[in-house]
């Protein structure tokens, strides 16, 4: 029997591919793993991969089986053979498992927070620190420090951290990845953003919207905010410091802004 032979049919007549319903989703868990971790996607693939092994086994089972059928073959003789076991692995090896409709269908509330050499911005006296000295240098022209002294002003609590926030769903978590794997993350003109403390989960109105697109440096925001100086910089710089970029899944945090503010609505990345 030329086991190479039947694989080939069965490949040709049916479709050996994952088939993701409109409602699955990956979790945040998921998605924060793919967008911050190196082999993050390969490694959440193989392990849908894994979870879904007896299933795509059955399938396979069941194709292997309406051929022997059609065929007038007797496919319970044969399942007992080590001919089956090569045909099935066979046939596992042609399947295409691709999660690219799954990760079509998913969405996370991502938040991206500024850090430095404070481990929080204190509202008072909130112009001279040095955080927001370096802020207002690096990203001169991009807001207004009227907006930002009313984010002060607003503030719920005493200490803080400049904290971005967005949707990122379907290609663009991606898109995200691919930023982020190289160095950097670009965020759009319109994009609004404010203070926050995730550690007594409170913070300002968050309203502060960029006036242009900004470029940051995930291991040290502080360089100028072009790609190319970003990634030129970063083939000396081999430590994260003080002015490093955090990024996490809001809804998996301690506190989230979802979870203190209730959001009725997330801007998109």
């Amino acid at each position: 029997m030329n086991i190479n032979k039947i694989a080939n049919e069965i490949e040709k007549d049916k479709l050996l591919k994952s088939y993701w319903d409109y409602q699955d989703r990956l979790t945040d868990e998921q998605i924060i793993k793919i967008i911050i971790e190196e082999d993050g996607l390969n490694d959440i693939e193989n392990e849908l991969y894994d979870y879904n092994i007896d299933y795509i086994s059955n399938e396979i089972r069941e194709y292997i089986k309406e051929y022997f059928d059609e065929k007038g073959l007797n496919f319970e003789e044969f399942e007992e053979t080590e001919d089956y076991e090569e045909l099935r692995m066979d046939l596992e090896g042609k399947y295409n498992f691709d999660i690219n409709d799954l990760i079509n269908n998913s969405q996370s509330n991502i938040r991206v927070t500024l850090q430095s050499n404070e481990d929080m911005i204190y509202y008072k006296g909130w112009e001279h620190t040095n955080t927001i000295k370096e802020f207002k240098r690096v990203f001169k022209g991009c807001f207004k420090v009227g907006d930002l002294k009313k984010e002060f002003n607003e503030l719920m609590n005493d200490y803080a951290l400049i904290t971005f926030y967005f949707n990122v769903k379907g290609q663009d978590i991606l898109i995200l990845r691919e930023q982020i794997l190289k160095g950097y993350i670009t965020l759009r003109k319109g994009l609004e953003f404010g203070l926050f403390n995730s550690w007594v989960g409170g913070g300002s109105v968050l309203e502060i919207p960029l006036l242009k697109s900004i470029t940051l440096n995930l291991k040290d925001w502080r360089f100028k905010n072009k790609k190319e100086e970003i990634i030129e910089n970063l083939k000396e710089y081999t430590d994260y410091g003080y002015y490093s970029v955090n990024i996490e899944a809001d809804e998996i945090s301690k506190y989230g802004l979802q979870q203190v503010y209730g959001l009725s609505g997330w801007q998109n990345f």
